[in-house]
């Protein structure tokens, strides 16, 4: 009994690092695709269907010291990594008017989500904050929406 609870620290510990390893890279010098609008509990948020459509197929660039969308450069003044559970996603995302989201919502099926915070003084872009889905797919939340990211490139 023992021996298997230590095995199965053992590979959790393994498959974070792993996850920290493969998502180490997960932005520095990429580029993603605006894949889509997310529905979450029936909502998008309040864009019109023609807001929404101008973000769809949008690249948004990462690199070591900025996020480039829209042509804007946004300089990158600090960035913060953390595994989240599922119960740190619904407190992190629930408000005074919406519930949390849950794992689910966003196509996570895992125990725990890579969510990095960039931050920039007196800026709010999307990207700036990523919950990474695999290292080929991510979700990114911009005015109240979630967008499905998708891995085009690295640069």
């Amino acid at each position: 009994m023992r021996g298997s609870h230590v095995r199965k620290m053992i590979v959790i510990c393994i498959g974070i690092l792993l996850s920290f390893y493969i998502c180490g890279q997960e932005l520095e010098s990429s580029q993603w695709l605006i894949k889509s609008a997310i529905k979450i509990n029936c909502v998008i948020g309040d864009y019109s269907e023609p807001e929404l459509s101008q973000k769809i197929g949008k690249i948004i660039s990462y690199s070591e010291t900025s996020i480039i969308f829209y042509e804007n450069a946004y300089q990158i003044k600090n960035k913060e990594k953390e595994l989240w559970t599922r119960e740190k996603l619904y407190a992190e995302t629930r408000g005074s008017q919406s519930k949390g989201i849950a794992f689910e919502d966003i196509g996570f099926y895992g125990e725990q989500i890579l969510a990095i915070q960039y931050k920039a003084k007196g800026y709010k872009w999307p990207g700036e904050f990523i919950l990474m889905l695999d290292s080929n797919n991510a979700v990114t939340i911009w005015n109240g929406v979630w967008y499905l990211l998708e891995r085009i490139n690295y640069k």
